[in-house]
């Protein structure tokens, strides 16, 4: 399952159902963030790979992919900033890519130039393939989420709120 980050709503809709049917099924339960479902497609061009996500409020949420001669993995952790700190701390070359590049691609091309691979894809993004596949292969390394345990990838807490209290 995608574990986020996503939506607030979303994510918790979509991570109780797989607990659900991993607990009544007695099956594992995998999961794969979603920047590295959208980066993956991209890993063959061993580039350090940016996905971004739109996260409301002006801001992405980011990381940092990349394929070596040790495998794929994350070289820098999911955050979120807005988008011209994102500008400013990322790296040329390399590959820019997901839901939110279709909003910014321009800017990032502005501010990177011609060594940015600027991936201007019209959303939906993300691949089930991509998912099953990285799922299977963490499946077959035993990279299983505790099923009573396990809670969405959240990067920043969800824009609701508790009401003001009145006053007598």
């Amino acid at each position: 399952m995608a574990k986020g980050p996503g939506g607030f709503s979303a994510l918790r809709v979509g991570v109780g159902v797989a607990k659900g049917m991993a607990e009544s099924l007695d099956i594992p339960l995998v999961s794969v963030s979603t920047l590295e479902i959208e980066a993956f497609p991209y890993a063959y061009l061993r580039l350090p790979i940016y996905p971004l996500l739109p996260a409301g409020r002006s801001d992405v949420a980011w990381a940092v992919y990349q394929r070596d001669d040790y495998g794929w993995g994350a070289i820098h952790s999911e955050e979120i900033s807005n988008i011209g700190a994102f500008i400013e701390s990322s790296g040329t070359p390399g590959v820019f890519c997901g839901e939110a590049i279709w909003n910014i691609g321009d800017e990032i091309r502005s501010a990177k130039g011609k060594d940015a691979l600027v991936m201007t894809i019209q959303p939906p993004t993300r691949r089930a393939t991509t998912l099953s596949f990285l799922g299977a292969e963490r499946l077959s390394k035993g990279m299983i989420e505790d099923r009573e345990t396990f809670q969405p990838l959240y990067i920043r807490r969800p824009s609701i709120t508790l009401p003001k209290k009145r006053g007598n």
